[in-house]
């Protein structure tokens, strides 16, 4: 005997519509194709030269084709010539290069939000936007857009203020791309080589190398809680054109918040740490601030403006250069430095070998400065010498603090500041409760000993780790 199900077949239709219709983008999301011997005519539904469902010629009409969710792999090639300018509308596209190889674009042009640039190399040698890759503009803010595992060179005299990468907008990613190629411009005003606007951009992991003539490589101009962490910076030649060149710049502001965690400079003598000078009298416009785990090598000192700032577990090594100081803390009518904190940081040979700077200075004499638990020495050349005229409650002054291998050039990466085990600069620190997160360079938790190491890394093993000598004189019965 047959059941009957009166309401089987309404079942059916609306699990059958939910099970086609009501799935996420993601899981029916189309993939296109580009190829420089491709054809906008075509469909761009596979990876061939077919004329007619093969893949398209420029990204331009992979943009234009794509909806929401879409991807379009590029397969290596130039396509500069065929598309200078790409200006992407649609929301939640990927452009990633497919392969191995190379794509190269021109300039990119980013004006709607969640937008992925993966892989692309970027070369800016003409056209009618300054920059390289620009998210949003001056008069619309753009946000979720990540461009990863890409090169941006530049090398054109341009009559604007350039730049390698511009996020107007907040909430986006620039991550594992290398920024290189000599930055010449005929404009004597010059943002940097990324500029920040918006709120809570990250900067994650990126390399900025072989560049000069820019004022510099991160310009904030405004916004906050950025976060700029891992990058590495080396062979940054001198201005030729007398520019100061800094790691990080403070455009007006304000820019408050912002986190400078576990960068490495080296290799960049010409190269200042940073201006972070807001000129409104009072530091607010780039006060609390985080900068903490990164490695300075024969770089020049920071200049510092802003209130509260916690400035922790840092390595300047050779820092500042002959007769200056590694930080300038300032109070003037610009700006106001008061409120630092200043522990568990590494000043070696700053200063080179003067006997009577290399450490921190203030200016104007900034209020509630908190500077303590730090370890200061001259160069290595001078035997890790006392500095005259430096003391602290709980410093530690003079001695080899040990590193693995601090070279100053860091050639071919020989640059270790991790601590030997009987290094003097191991549980001299202090556990600082203002952390956001209390991990050092590689992601170590402090304390791990007694008390937290001074430095960008945290020893794992504490005290003496040598091995026992084999017993002697054993028999077995």
């Amino acid at each position: 005997m047959k059941s009957y199900c009166p309401n089987c077949k309404i079942i059916f239709f609306v699990t059958l519509f939910f099970g086609l219709f009501g799935l996420p983008k993601s899981s029916w999301a189309a993939t296109y194709y580009v190829r420089t011997d491709g054809h906008d005519t075509a469909s761009g539904a596979n990876d061939t030269n077919d004329s007619s469902t093969g893949a398209f010629r420029t990204f331009q009409k992979c943009h234009d084709t794509a909806t929401t969710g879409d991807t379009c792999l590029i397969d290596p090639g130039d396509y500069s010539s065929a598309n200078t300018t790409l200006t992407t509308t649609t929301p939640r596209i990927t452009f990633r290069k497919n392969g191995s190889g190379t794509v190269t674009v021109g300039s990119i042009v980013i004006t709607s939000d969640n937008v992925t640039i993966d892989g692309v190399t970027s070369v800016k040698t003409v056209g009618s936007y300054p920059t390289n890759i620009w998210v949003g503009t001056n008069f619309k803010s753009v946000t979720g857009v990540t461009v990863t595992n890409c090169r941006i060179v530049s090398g054109y005299e341009h009559s604007e203020a350039t730049a390698g990468l511009r996020f107007y907008g907040g909430g986006n990613i620039v991550s594992n791309t290398t920024f290189d190629g000599d930055y010449l411009n005929g404009h004597d005003f010059y943002y940097g080589l990324l500029f920040m606007t918006g709120n809570g951009n990250t900067v994650l992991n990126n390399i900025f190398t072989g560049m000069r003539e820019f004022d510099a490589i991160i310009w904030f101009s405004a916004g906050n809680n950025h976060l700029v962490e891992n990058n590495t910076i080396y062979n940054i030649s001198a201005s030729l054109r007398g520019y100061h060149q800094d790691f990080m710049q403070l455009y007006v502001g304000p820019s408050t918040g912002n986190i400078i965690d576990g960068n490495i400079i080296y290799n960049s003598p010409g190269l200042q740490i940073g201006s972070i000078e807001p000129s409104d009298g009072t530091g607010e416009n780039a006060q609390n601030w985080i900068m903490r785990n990164n490695i300075f090598v024969a770089s020049s000192a920071l200049f510092l403006g802003g209130k509260g700032w916690t400035i922790v577990n840092n390595d300047f090594y050779e820092v500042g250069g002959s007769g200056a100081y590694a930080l300038y803390l300032y109070k003037n009518t610009g700006s106001d430095a008061s409120n630092a904190v200043i522990k568990n940081n590494a000043f070696i040979g700053c200063g080179e070998d003067d006997d009577y700077n290399g450490w921190y200075l203030l200016i104007g004499s900034p209020t509630g400065v908190d500077a303590d638990y730090n370890y200061v020495t001259k160069t290595a050349a001078a035997s890790y010498g006392v500095k005259s005229g430096w003391s602290e409650m709980h410093g530690v002054s003079a001695g080899d603090p040990k590193f693995v291998a601090p070279f100053t050039d860091c050639v071919e990466n020989n640059c270790d500041f991790r601590l030997q085990t009987k290094s003097p600069m191991i549980d001299k620190g202090i556990s600082i409760a203002t952390w956001a997160n209390p991990l050092n360079r590689a992601g170590v938790s402090r304390p791990q000993g007694t008390a937290a190491d001074i430095g960008a890394y945290e020893d794992l093993q504490k005290g003496d780790t040598t091995p026992p000598a084999a017993p002697t004189g054993l028999s077995v019965n």
